[in-house]
Order: C-alpha cells, then sequence, then structure tokens
C-alpha cells in the first residue's frame, strides 16, 4: 500500500498507513491535508531503503523534523546525465542533512520540479520528458 502522511485540523500529525475502510472512516474526517507517496526512506529518523543500488536520478520527499515541521525537499538532476542522487544517498541526506524523522519517496525523474514565487518560479532544470533538456512538464 502507499505510504500516507496526513495533518489533523489538530495541527497533528498522521504519520502512517492506511490499511482498511475503518481506519480511513476514523482517521481521514480530521485530517486536513494528505500526502501520499511511493515508499518510506526514513522512518524514526533512520533510512529504511531495502532495495540494493539505484539509479542517479532527480527525486522528491515530504517529510517531518524533530520539531513536527512539515519539509519538502527536491534535488535536481538528470537521469541520462547521472546527476542527482541514488535512494541510498537520498534517505542518507533527509535523515542526517536535513533532520527528518519520517519521509516518504515521492515521484522522481522528470517530474521532480521545485516552484518558488520569492524566487521567480521553476528553480533548477526539470527536464520534464527525461531527456538531458530543461523542459517544464504542462501542469493542468
Amino acid at each position: 500500500p502507499a505510504t500516507q502522511n496526513g495533518a489533523a485540523l489538530s495541527a497533528s500529525w498522521f504519520i502512517g498507513s492506511i490499511e482498511t475502510a475503518a481506519e480511513a472512516a476514523e482517521v481521514l474526517p480530521s485530517v486536513e491535508n494528505l500526502f501520499c507517496g511511493f515508499d518510506w526512506i526514513v522512518y524514526n529518523g533512520t533510512s529504511v531503503i531495502k532495495s540494493t543500488g539505484g539509479l542517479i536520478a532527480p527525486r522528491t520527499l515530504v517529510g517531518v523534523d524533530a520539531n513536527g515541521a512539515l519539509v519538502e525537499a527536491i534535488v535536481d538532476g538528470s537521469e541520462w546525465l547521472k546527476t542527482g542522487m541514488t535512494m541510498h544517498e537520498w534517505a542518507a541526506f533527509a535523515a542526517e542533512e536535513l533532520g527528518l524523522r519520517y519521509a516518504i519517496n515521492a515521484d522522481g525523474g522528470g517530474s521532480s520540479t521545485a516552484w518558488w514565487a520569492a524566487g521567480g518560479g521553476v528553480q533548477g532544470c526539470p527536464t520534464g520528458i527525461d531527456a538531458p533538456i530543461c523542459l517544464e512538464r504542462t501542469v493542468n
């Protein structure tokens, strides 16, 4: 099942997976925001990557630090040019450098794009089509 992180109305965090309709009925009414991803990369402050190896690629995560603050992070790169991070490097960076207690891996590759209003819009060089050219994907 996908990993869910949700911010409840009380500003507390629900961190875990919802496995059944009964759990969803209990938890979801108090959730204000919900983030879904592929797998945990950091759990209880420790990297939990189980796979070996991994491609160097752009990556995106959503996590919570030791103070309970929401953290969204992206590493820019290109699979074609072998720039970015492996999943092991990404999880270690999240736990050790960002100090995250919990983090989930979100979509990566050409989907990893950061937009910052105060910084003038799109940051870095999103690849859009997983080729070594800067190309923003259209968002509808």
